[in-house]
């Protein structure tokens, strides 16, 4: 899975996700940045975008492996071959 793709899907998943301000996947301060931006499309997806941006590689692959049950290691593992 490339890493366009994985934050790609990361965005669009949160993005729905955010339907849902106190969605308990989004910190408590996302959690209170996206209530404000309830009825604001652009500021929403604009707190989302900021939110991935904010994340290093590591928690990104970690949070989209948990969100869509694929871990992005497990290709690569020998044992599977």
């Amino acid at each position: 899975f490339g890493q366009r793709q994985m934050i790609r899907r990361l965005f669009v998943i949160l993005q729905e996700a955010a339907q849902n301000p106190r969605n308990p996947i989004f910190p408590h301060a996302i959690q209170d940045n996206l209530e404000e931006a309830a009825n604001n499309a652009e500021l929403r997806t604009r707190v989302i975008a900021d939110f991935i941006s904010g994340m290093s590689e590591q928690q990104v692959i970690r949070l989209h492996g948990m969100l869509t049950g694929l871990s992005a290691g497990r290709t690569f593992d020998p044992g599977l071959r």
